[in-house]
């Protein structure tokens, strides 16, 4: 099974890889441990935040321009404003979206239920 990997260039993402690079230098930490690790990173994370995120958001915006890669959308908004939990941030520059299918990549984009046999 296999896992997105966009989260890892998250702020968190970003700061694992950069110690586990560090200890790859120092040799307290081989490159095959090391990718093991990020795609462990990988699994946690779409698990954490798919059942333990129910904050739910509103987005509005202007739609600069989007795309559509293997399944994976990109959208790029002007003026965006995203309202959490009835506080609103406004983005003064552009709020790039990066949405993908929310089901495990193993039941596929078409998911839901199994032909019968």
């Amino acid at each position: 099974m296999s896992f997105f990997q966009h989260y890892r260039y998250s702020q968190v993402g970003l700061a694992l890889q950069e110690v586990m690079d560090e200890m790859v230098e120092a040799d307290l930490l081989d490159v095959d441990t090391q990718n093991m690790m990020l795609l462990q990173f990988d699994k946690a994370i779409s698990s954490a935040l798919s059942t333990c995120v129910k904050t739910k958001a509103s987005l509005r915006g202007d739609l600069d321009h989007y795309r559509n890669v293997e399944n994976i959308w990109t959208f790029y908004l002007k003026n965006a404003v995203i309202k959490l939990e009835n506080v609103e941030h406004r983005v003064d520059d552009r709020l790039r979206i990066i949405a993908c299918d929310g089901r495990t990549p193993s039941t596929g984009a078409g998911g839901g239920k199994k032909a019968k046999k």
